[in-house]
């Protein structure tokens, strides 16, 4: 699932140049029909209705609770057949606006797509949250929020917002099911603004491991504290959060259907400037 040309269109209004564009100056004002022009992959542009393109204020029919941001400030939106774009600027990073996002639309009503049914659990690899976007389902419709640092400090928010949801992201979905050892990780689902690249595990008879390789601006706390919370949703008991350096931790305790105790750790630890592996290793008493 890959943005058209027509959803990326604002963000060519507001990119930073590079190569040989990076010794020209941004002009003030860019012509309507220019940026029509470039709107040339979107249906509506060939179409009897051409997009209306909105400056300085969100356009029509976004709900109010897409169109504003901690720290941020409109620069305008985009109204098509499909839905409704709108670009906000925020002074904070995109580790801060992001958090402070997503907890703004879950206030509003808006969640995360429903987890595919599926009897698996460990770190699933969701095709809702990726490198381009976070994707959201409210009672209106659906929205989709990516991100990109600003040239001089802060963060562009693209929130494209959606009104069918019959045939999108937020109807169900259900994976091929699978059977683990004795002790099941529950679904655990990346942070907004992460990108997951896959789910790995293993296990023996009194030992089982999970882990994954995450992609964003959050941190090795952020992501224990993330997964804390679902961990502890699920009915396991998880320890306080410890970091040193660039590695954080939690123990963690959980009982299997068999009311066998296991016991380990879920670990985050940076690998790169922007990439993080996330553990879980769980053991119970050897059998004798």
């Amino acid at each position: 699932m890959r943005p058209s040309i027509g959803h990326l269109a604002l963000a060519v209004v507001i990119a930073t140049p590079s190569g040989h564009a990076a010794c020209q100056q941004l002009p003030a004002t860019i012509p309507t029909e220019l940026a029509l022009a470039l709107l040339d992959g979107n249906q509506d542009a060939y179409g009897s209705r051409s997009p209306k393109i909105a400056v300085g204020v969100a356009p029509e029919g976004i709900p109010a609770s897409l169109s504003s941001a901690a720290r941020a400030t409109v620069l305008g939106g985009m109204t098509e057949s499909r839905g409704v774009i709108v670009v906000l600027k925020s002074t904070l990073p995109p580790n801060q606006v992001l958090a402070a996002f997503d907890k703004q639309l879950t206030g509003a009503g808006w969640a995360p797509p429903p987890p595919p049914e599926s009897e698996r659990g460990g770190f699933v690899s969701s095709p809702y949250t990726g490198s381009w976007g976070n994707f959201y389902c409210g009672d209106s419709g659906t929205a989709v929020v990516s991100y990109s640092p600003a040239p001089q400090g802060g963060t562009y928010l693209k929130v494209r917002y959606g009104r069918e949801k019959q045939s999108s992201f937020c109807a169900p979905q259900r994976m091929a099911s699978f059977r683990g050892p004795s002790l099941t990780f529950p679904a655990l689902l990346p942070p907004p603004g992460m990108s997951q690249s896959g789910g790995r595990g293993g296990s023996g008879s009194d030992r089982t491991e999970i882990s994954a390789r995450l992609t964003g601006p959050l941190g090795p706390a952020e992501l224990v504290a993330h997964y804390l919370k679902q961990l502890e949703a699920a009915g396991w008991t998880m320890g306080p959060l410890v970091t040193s350096g660039e590695v954080s931790l939690s123990s963690a305790r959980a009982t299997d259907p068999e009311r066998t105790q296991w016991n380990g750790a879920l670990v985050a630890q940076r690998i790169s400037a922007y990439e993080l592996e996330v553990t879980i290793e769980m053991s119970r008493p050897s059998e004798r």
